[in-house]
């Protein structure tokens, strides 16, 4: 999104509806808007589904597919699309922060006191134990809150969905957000059992980002290592285990909260058997 602002193509940050039709989304709107863009105001019909995955589908001016020879987004030379560095975006998490009133949402505490588990409602990917991972993170935090991702989808409302000192979240596009995280805040990822594709949406943003893996449900218990070797090698599986609910760890999350309260988060690493990766 940066980079077709930077080339002055923001006219095709649009998304497509389930009618195939384009349109902008509250959130490319509201990064518009901190960004000096200003386009018609969206209104957003009431239960209307957003896909946050296609918030930045960008198309030639006057055909589907978009040529790599005329783009201003593919440096010749390189070959590689232009992405932000650190220090452009620690500058938009400031600004995104400025221009939604971050402090309204949340004061900077002093340590890590605040906790929220992030959960996304209507959806197959549900987290299994949420009062089992609340209960952990009491155990490290002064309050804890649970944020469901509801049919407001206002820009604002989105950025501040990971205004916490820990954010607790299964694995989805929702969480692009944590590119406006605030600095040395934390989000905890958690990706579905079989599903260890480690898609990171904002590499450069000044958060710590960590990575759990899931257990197996009740239906996956009984898998031998040979099941789990060959399920790990089916896309179609990976489908559908990307769509299941999901059981968090709680011990490796225990683990994990501990090290990430005493500063020594850096001392973690993963065990991989054939089922899974282990956080150690």
């Amino acid at each position: 999104m940066l980079g077709l602002v930077q080339a002055g193509l923001a006219d095709r940050m649009m998304y497509v509806t389930h009618q195939n039709m384009r349109k902008h989304t509250p959130f490319s709107l509201g990064l518009l808007a901190v960004m000096g863009v200003s386009f018609p105001t969206l209104n957003v019909e009431a239960g209307e589904a957003h896909c946050f995955d296609t918030v930045g589908y960008c198309r030639a001016p006057y055909s589907g597919w978009h040529s790599i020879r005329q783009s201003r987004l593919v440096p010749q030379a390189s070959g590689q699309l232009v992405v932000p560095t650190r220090s452009e975006a620690k500058a938009i998490a400031r600004r995104v922060q400025e221009y939604c009133n971050a402090s309204d949402h949340q004061n900077a505490s002093t340590g890590l006191q605040h906790g929220t588990i992030l959960l996304r409602k209507g959806t197959s990917r549900e987290m299994a134990n949420v009062d089992e991972v609340r209960k952990s993170l009491m155990r490290y935090l002064a309050r804890v809150n649970i944020t469901y991702i509801s049919g407001d989808l206002r820009f604002c409302t989105q950025a501040a969905w990971l205004w916490a000192d820990v954010v607790v979240s299964i694995h989805g596009s929702h969480l692009v957000n944590q590119a406006f995280m605030r600095p040395q805040t934390h989000l905890i990822e958690v990706l579905p059992f079989l599903y260890e594709q480690d898609y990171n949406t904002a590499g450069c943003a000044p958060r710590h980002r960590h990575v759990l893996v899931g257990l197996p449900s009740a239906k996956f218990l009984n898998w031998t290592q040979h099941n789990a070797r060959v399920a790990q090698s089916q896309r179609s599986t990976h489908t559908k285990t990307r769509s299941a609910r999901i059981l968090v760890p709680v011990s490796e999350l225990d683990l994990l909260l501990a090290r990430i309260v005493n500063n020594t988060a850096a001392k973690g690493g993963y065990r991989c058997s054939p089922p899974r990766c282990a956080y150690v």
